[in-house]
């Protein structure tokens, strides 16, 4: 009779070991969650009045959502660009949802802005994702429910199963085409609420986490720059500062006009127009720069 509850003691300690296994160490940090945003790679899309890319504005909307995401303790990954003169689109794209998923995201936000088809004249908002996942579609229609587009019944909710980034991506993920570049009022509305985008989208991000969007956003002051606007020969250069802290990104809105460094230095490679922004801690400044004269 002893030798039977030893028995059943011993198995029931193996049992209690064996499930303690399966279960984190006392005070084990937990994975926060974690988005991985692709923000437009198309540096040849122009916007309507020339002033830069769709990818150099919808980079600029994934810098500013991946400080106020981190700031809210969400880990945050922003894909990196295309190489300079690569134009591959099905490969590079499915290089992202594969570093997506091997760095354990648990969504993807693909960032781009639209153009409408020739003869046609479109506006708003349009968000699609993928028709057979559900997680999909509740986030969404969070996106749909926060985005700051001001009509907000052009904000349009659609699947696509044909768009390669609703294809390629294992977690859940849309595509945001935030608004249709190619017109006046829809680039021009892009252009000057990159801010209040990132944070619209930085909110559906947050909810769908399981958090409470911040209450209390307000846009962030500009970042002051040296100069607003700078005009220069062919092959020139000019030094630009900012009063951001270390670690600033700067972009150039056509790298085939205007190159700019890691520290503010522009060089001027051929005639034409273009804005050079810094974004540091989800502020931004920018500068107008033409390049004047033959090349």
């Amino acid at each position: 009779m002893k030798l039977k509850r030893w028995i059943r003691a011993a198995a029931l300690c193996l049992c209690l070991l064996a499930a303690g296994a399966c279960l984190p160490a006392a005070g084990a940090a937990e994975k926060p969650f974690t988005v991985y945003l692709s923000p437009s790679a198309q540096p040849w899309n122009p916007y309507w009045d020339g002033s830069g890319s769709e990818e150099f504005w919808m980079r600029l909307v994934a810098d500013c959502m991946k400080f106020e995401l981190e700031q809210q303790g969400v880990a945050c990954t922003v894909a990196a660009k295309r190489p300079e003169g690569t134009t591959e689109t099905a490969n590079f794209l499915t290089a992202r949802a594969q570093e997506a998923e091997a760095l354990g995201a648990d969504l993807y936000v693909a960032l781009h802005s639209n153009a409408s088809p020739s003869g046609v004249s479109r506006k708003g908002t349009e968000i699609y994702i993928p028709s057979w996942d559900g997680e999909s579609r509740r986030f969404g229609e969070l996106v749909q429910k926060h985005f700051c587009y001001p009509d907000k019944s052009l904000v349009t909710f659609q699947e696509n199963d044909e768009l390669l980034e609703i294809r390629k991506p294992a977690m859940p993920h849309v595509l945001v085409e935030t608004a249709y570049h190619d017109r006046a009022d829809d680039g021009a509305w892009i252009e000057e609420n990159i801010q209040e985008i990132a944070h619209s989208l930085a909110c559906a991000v947050v909810e769908y986490a399981g958090g409470a969007p911040a209450a209390d956003w307000k846009r962030p002051d500009p970042i002051p720059m040296s100069a607003g606007s700078l005009t220069l020969a062919p092959g020139g250069t000019a030094i630009l500062t900012a009063a951001a802290p270390a670690g600033a990104v700067w972009s150039s809105g056509h790298g085939e006009i205007v190159s700019v460094s890691s520290c503010g230095v522009v060089t001027a490679r051929q005639p034409g127009v273009s804005l050079v922004a810094v974004c540091a801690e989800g502020r931004l400044g920018f500068c107008r720069v033409e390049v004047a004269g033959e090349p």
